[in-house]
């Protein structure tokens, strides 16, 4: 307490602050899934005891049960926008059932991966559930202040077989929760019913009634849909319910709607609690009136009506709307409106009414629905048939057959179709979403899950084929607008529109006739991989494989072998892909398709070119020339000559690949194919810029550019602004390159396309590594990653997990560097991508000796040479501008070691960049080896390698590789040494061989190939291919740069 005398002049202190402080502010809720209203009406106990229960009386799981429309998901919505400053770990919702959607989705567990951002190998493999439910599980251990919403989870609940229970004053059931569409009886029936029918078509012959074939043809479709789902379903939530209780034993808070049953969870809180019947019920009188009078319409509804309404429906909001809505357009009074509702509500208790034991908020959809004009409630039950979860005015134009035909041409018109949407939601039969500005609107709509549980019973009996027809000649339409004759259109709004209506072509594919389906699953395939959904690209792809086999088309079936073998490719799985295309090849054969043969093995030489088997690239797309010349298709044979360009100019061999391109470019400006004109100067420029020509270069990259544009091509404007910002950043102009990169980043973004956002990402990266801005990088690089990995891209996955790595090591965290290097190569070795998996072996080797004296320096005092292989790395690091010069030449001009001086003036020399640095290091550290075991020896050695690397001095680089591997000898006979020896034998190799020292190179590919089969080493064939091709580049079979005379015969 402080004591004031009387009279006391108090001194007031105003405190100095250098700058503003920042207002604390918490995450936002990422609880876009739930789509509920933004606005609640009342709930305010319900919010206050909920919060209670979480802040004040440490309740860890808590499970809100009620009513179906009752206002679960309202609420909870309302609750993670109050309690966002209390978990600062963020507050994340999964609904388990979306609108459109008819079951539960395996992908459950991605989903709530990709909202927490976990990143884990095993999310690669989608058979590794078990794994993945662990990285999700580690991910979120420790997060005390995290919420997971799971909004709907009696869906997972209902598949599990888990009955409901009875309470002391059950609620009505609902008609969601008792329907279960894989019913053992349901299916007898309707089996029963096909056999049937298949007996009246078999008589019948020709003359079989057409109702009867359409009618055989839904069976048949939904038969084995429904026969299969009930394990399929089952499956899914035993995983989704595993996965909840391993979360739950995380020790993080979770949050559940559901309607009757419990989670099942060890200290699971039920809300409302037991003496409120474990159920939530309706509003407050004075919350029901309000919402009673805000959807009457322009009637004023009495006092009295208002009150025995609210009564009548026990207050439950979704009905309370409902009943309002249809008296506002009703011509009955008050009374009248009363006794017919409580006429109908009463049949909910007479056993032999149609509505016995329907819930009073169904009772009220089945009533509104029945007070729509008869169009209306025809054109709501068409709805079912939308998967999408968001309806938009175009697809009730669609379903709803709402277009105009011109010269085969179809408008259609949304602008009516909104009409009626509105209408609908008017009736509150529909939610609305994303309110326009113009007009007070929603954009789009929403069916909400009472109301969607309602409707399959009143389409039971409708034939919906019409508007399935709509839908599935619109999807197929979609599908083929995506498309054109060189692969994707990249349109940007073609590929946006085509992005938000992906759901709705992977359901519509099912209800095309077969000629129709198999072509168009194939071509939803590509489209579905090209937006990274490459489980759905999956299951199109055996859609139309499956339609091939049965029609014998055989066609298709090739094209569905490529496709299947191109999604291969993307997940890393090329051995796979290999098998594919030559099951594509055969049958290629058998049909005499040269041109698909063409196609076959270039996608084999693409598998080959990955895997760094350039030779053997070349022989196939040399086989491919044979063939196209065969049939004169310069189209193809352009591609081909691009395609060898490329790998020529991999391999270094830049004057032969720009004379290929040159030959390409010539074809494709002779056919006026201006797209792939663009692609070759593209190409020409990136060798150019390769052999230093960068103004050249950036001369072409403008013409490719204005040819983009003029072609509307912006995802190839956007590849033309990475590669000439790429220019600039080697002229040192990072400016001007990270602004071609903002430039090339907005359009992706604004098309969706996934993919080169993160290739964007991962070049932007690079930039800020240059500048220094290391934490930036980092983060651009994690953003890239989780694009990546989200694809299912381990090839590129790896590349930014080695770039990573290299960047942690030269900032010094290097346990983090080494496990991010060692995930790299893991990845790389099972694609069996030799050349970058050695790379990265060569990094772990450097990064595990850096480690290794660090270690050993808290142990003991460093040997000079440790010493001195440690002022090397900080030197290397200031060379990649990882660190400050003068901060490294203050630190080199400090040691005090004669034995060093030598090592010191030449480390200072190479600060300076001075062209006799790596040998005067190379010349000083070897004058130290006398007392050095041969380990540190090639240590030293290998990062002097390096460094003469960053100094352009080729001599001394080898010289210095060379006495690393003589040392590296003497090390002993472990497996793991040999593999070390193999690993700098073959990079020595291939220097050997670029420089077209090819007799140089032989012997140590032998010894390479020897030390694999000692080790069992996984790179033995691949080696081998290797030693075979240098052998014959020796002899002079293979010219240098020049393509192998290997043709196919053609009969």
């Amino acid at each position: 307490m402080l004591y004031l005398a009387e009279g006391y002049d108090w001194q007031t202190q105003q405190p100095e602050l250098s700058s503003a402080l920042k207002p604390v502010e918490a995450p936002v809720p990422q609880t876009e899934e739930l789509r509920s209203p933004a606005d609640i009406i009342g709930r305010a106990t319900e919010l206050m005891e909920l919060a209670r229960a979480f802040l004040f009386e440490n309740r860890r799981i808590i499970t809100i049960r009620g009513t179906g429309g009752i206002g679960k998901t309202v609420l909870v919505h309302a609750l993670a926008e109050r309690l966002r400053y209390h978990f600062h770990d963020g507050i994340y919702a999964l609904s388990l059932w979306l609108p459109g959607e008819q079951q539960l989705r395996a992908t459950d567990i991605r989903r709530l991966a990709k909202l927490l951002n976990v990143q884990h190998p095993d999310f690669d493999n989608p058979t590794a559930v078990n794994e993945q439910e662990q990285a999700l599980v580690s991910a979120v251990r420790g997060m005390s202040r995290l919420l997971l919403i799971w909004d709907n989870y009696e869906t997972v609940l209902w598949r599990l077989g888990q009955k409901e229970e009875a309470p002391a004053h059950p609620p009505e059931e609902d008609p969601a929760e008792t329907y279960d569409p894989a019913d053992r009886s349901i299916i007898e029936t309707k089996q029963r019913r096909l056999n049937l029918l298949r007996e009246q078509r078999a008589h019948s012959g020709p003359r079989t009634d057409p109702a009867i074939t359409i009618e055989i043809e839904d069976l048949e479709r939904e038969l084995p849909q429904w026969t299969d789902s009930a394990t399929t379903q089952q499956d899914e939530a035993i995983a989704v319910q595993r996965l909840v209780r391993l979360l739950a034993d995380a020790v993080i808070h979770l949050l559940f709607t559901s309607r009757q049953s419990p989670v099942g969870l060890a200290r699971e809180t039920f809300y409302p609690t037991a003496e409120r019947g474990h159920q939530l019920g309706g509003l407050q009188s004075a919350d029901s009136e309000t919402l009673i009078r805000a959807n009457a319409g322009e009637r004023i509804p009495t006092t009295a009506f208002v009150t025995q309404l609210a009564e009548a429906l026990e207050h439950h909001p979704l009905a309370l709307r409902l009943a309002a809505t249809r008296w506002a357009t009703s011509q009955d009074d008050e009374q009248t409106f009363l006794d017919n509702l409580q006429t109908e509500l009463r049949k909910a208790h007479d056993p032999s009414a149609p509505m016995y034991q329907q819930s009073s908020v169904e009772i009220n959809v089945r009533l509104s629905i029945d007070a729509l004009p008869t169009e209306l409630r025809e054109r709501l039950l068409a709805l079912t048939v939308i998967a999408n979860p968001l309806i938009t005015p175009l697809h009730g134009a669609v379903i709803w057959a709402m277009y105009e035909k011109t010269d085969n041409k179809t408008t259609y018109l949304p602008s009516q179709a909104h009409i009626y949407l509105e209408q609908l939601h008017d009736a509150s039969l529909l939610q609305g979403q994303g309110w326009g500005h113009e007009r007070n609107r929603a954009q789009v709509y929403t069916i909400h899950p009472v109301v969607a549980g309602v409707l399959p019973y009143l389409v039971q009996e409708k034939s919906l084929q019409m508007a399935r027809n709509e839908y599935a000649q619109w999807s197929n339409y979609m599908v083929s607008q995506a498309l054109d004759e060189d692969g994707i259109t990249n349109h940007g709004y073609v590929a946006q529109f085509t992005w938000f209506y992906l759901p709705d072509i992977a359901t519509a594919l099912a209800f095309l006739n077969p000629e129709q389906q198999g072509w168009a699953a194939w071509q939803a395939s590509i489209v579905f991989a090209h937006f990274g959904q490459l489980d759905q690209a999956q299951q199109s792809c055996n859609m139309a494989q499956a339609v091939a086999k049965e029609t014998n088309d055989m066609v298709l079936l090739n094209r569905c072998y490529h496709q299947h073998a191109t999604l291969q490719i993307i997940r890393g799985n090329l051995d796979d892909a290999i098998r594919l295309c030559e099951q594509a090849l055969k049958i290629m054969e058998q049909l005499g398709d040269f041109q698909g043969q063409t196609a076959t093995l270039y996608e084999i030489a693409e598998v080959l070119f990955i895997r760094g088997a350039f030779e053997q690239a070349i022989q196939l797309h040399e086989q491919c020339l044979t063939i196209q010349d065969h049939l004169n298709d310069m189209r193809g044979k352009s591609a081909t000559l691009y395609a060898m360009g490329k790998v020529l100019s991999t391999q270094g061999k830049l004057n032969r690949a720009m004379q290929l391109y040159q030959q390409s470019l010539a074809i494709a400006e002779n056919l006026g194919d201006r797209s792939n004109e663009s692609a070759l100067l593209y190409a020409m420029a990136g060798v150019l810029s390769n052999q230093g020509a960068l103004d050249q270069a950036m001369l072409l990259y403008e013409q490719a550019l204005d040819i983009k544009e003029r072609l509307g091509d912006t995802l190839g404007k956007s590849a033309t602004l990475r590669q000439m910002a790429g220019i600039l950043k080697t002229l040192g102009n990072l400016d001007k390159a990270m602004l071609l990169y903002e430039q090339a980043l907005v359009i992706v973004e604004h098309i969706d396309d996934i993919q080169s956002k993160g290739g964007i990402l991962h070049e932007m990266a690079h930039v800020f590594v240059v500048r220094g801005n290391c934490d930036k990088a980092m983060q651009l690089y994690e953003q890239a990653l989780v694009i990546v990995e989200e694809q299912s891209d381990l090839y590129n996955k790896g590349a930014i997990l080695h770039q990573m790595a290299m960047l942690q090591f030269h900032q010094g965290d290097y346990e983090t560097a080494l496990r991010n290097s060692r995930e790299s190569l893991r990845l790389f070795q099972s694609m069996r991508a030799v050349p970058v998996a050695k790379d990265v072996a060569d990094t772990i080797h450097q990064i595990e000796t850096v480690l290794a004296v660090k270690r050993s320096q808290n142990q003991h005092n460093l040997t000079p040479i440790q010493r001195g292989l440690m002022l090397t790395v900080t030197t290397i690091q200031v060379l990649y501008r990882q660190t400050s010069k003068e901060k490294v030449q203050t630190e080199l001009r400090l040691v005090i070691d004669e034995t060093l001086e030598p090592v010191i003036q030449a480390l200072l020399a190479a600060l300076e960049r001075t062209p006799t640095a790596a040998d005067d290091l190379l010349t000083a550290t070897t004058l130290l080896f006398a007392q050095e075991k041969p380990a540190e020896q090639v240590d030293i050695l290998v990062v002097i390698g390096i460094l003469a690397k960053k100094l352009n001095d080729t001599a001394i680089k080898l010289e210095a590789r060379m006495a690393a591997i003589a040392a590296q000898r003497q090390i002993g006979e472990e497996q793991e040494t040999l593999v070390q020896l193999s690993i700098m034998l073959y990079n020595l190799a291939m220097v050997y061989d670029r420089q077209g020292h090819h007799a140089e190179a032989i012997p140590l590919l032998k010894e390479v190939v020897a030390l694999d089969e000692r080790t069992n080493h996984p790179d033995l064939e691949s080696d081998r291919v290797t030693l075979a091709q240098v052998r014959r580049r020796a002899k002079g079979e293979i010219a240098p740069g020049q393509p192998h005379s290997h043709a196919a015969h053609l009969q």
